[in-house]
């Protein structure tokens, strides 16, 4: 199988996606834990949010999503080709590819950056 064959392959992406993220939250997981005495969720800084604030960052992303839609509709092209039919296409069970597209990528993204991009941002390590 060719590289560029399994990069629009909608099984394959589903699964590595979902293995690599459960990886991924497990090592953030075990990292925070082996700093003692700081809880992960104070960690990672969860914090419930308002009704409110969910309601304004859906209508937000409606309205980005429909300007997209606009900007694609006046210049007669969509800028990502064919790559996501394809992957659609060849996804085997089409709720494991939203699962792993909706749920288990930006929960890792979310781990990862706020377990180590963000702390190391505002340690004093990187100060000159």
């Amino acid at each position: 199988m060719r590289l560029v064959d399994s990069l629009e392959n909608g099984l394959a992406i589903s699964v590595t996606v979902i293995v690599s993220a459960i990886v991924g939250v497990i090592l953030t997981i075990v990292f925070i834990r082996m700093r003692k005495g700081i809880k992960i969720r104070d960690y990672l800084g969860l914090k419930s949010i308002s009704k409110k604030t969910v309601f304004v960052l859906l209508a937000l992303t409606a309205g980005l999503f429909a300007l997209v839609l606009f900007i694609d509709y006046l210049t007669g092209e969509s800028g990502n080709g064919d790559a996501g039919v394809d992957i659609y296409g060849t996804s085997v069970l089409p709720g494991l590819l939203w699962l792993a597209l909706v749920v288990f990528a930006p929960a890792f993204e979310e781990a990862f950056f706020r377990g180590f991009c963000l702390p190391a941002s505002d340690s004093r390590a990187w100060a000159l």
